[in-house]
């Protein structure tokens, strides 16, 4: 039998993460099954796909819309990616059939579950090493775990730098905080103060 173990990300900071004293409002998204572990404060742009447009029929039109909007970016400007479904499955009825290229600059993503879609996590399997070595924080956040949360009301009211029919891009002036506590496997990110 083969059996893959993946490492855990470095923590940056030398204490202990404690992610129960943030306060609902403060919290952009919130993951009860999160890989890696550590503090990533750099990241500025969140693209997401906008769940009122999803749909599993479309995802090849999706993934080319992200690919254009990856080559935006460079490695001192990395974002966070979300969107529903799995990132690069062979399946596009499971989510989002993209390659490594098209999601090349994501520093963090999450895997989100819809109310009639929600795929169990990936994890990143068909990125494996990228998603190692880089130490990109992977999330799945689930419709139907009540601690799991996505500020959606927060995301659109923002102005987006380009949006498209099935897409949005976020600037943030001041970084997002993307926090994994990898003992609990418990993962969130602190909106801008």
């Amino acid at each position: 039998y083969l059996l893959q173990i993946r490492p855990q990300h470095i923590v940056k900071t030398g204490e202990d993460i404690d992610l129960d004293n943030f306060t609902r409002e403060r919290i952009a998204f919130r993951s009860t099954l999160a890989l890696g572990n550590g503090i990533n404060d750099r990241i500025h742009d969140i693209v997401y796909i906008k769940p009122q447009t999803f749909s599993p029929t479309i995802t090849h039109q999706i993934a080319r819309e992200v690919g254009q909007i990856n080559r935006s970016f460079d490695t001192e400007h990395p974002y966070l990616l979300i969107g529903p479904g799995r990132w690069g499955s062979s399946d596009p009825g499971l989510g989002i059939p993209i390659s490594w290229e098209q999601i090349s600059y994501a520093r963090s993503i999450v895997e989100l579950g819809l109310e009639n879609f929600d795929i169990d996590p990936s994890f990143g399997n068909h990125f494996f090493q990228n998603i190692t070595a880089l130490e990109i924080g992977y999330f799945k956040v689930s419709v139907h775990k009540s601690e799991d949360y996505i500020d959606w009301a927060w995301l659109d009211k923002l102005h987006p730098v380009r949006e498209t029919k099935y897409l949005r891009h976020i600037h943030l002036k001041k970084p997002l905080s993307i926090i994994i506590d990898g003992k609990k496997g418990v993962g969130l990110a602190l909106k801008p103060k």
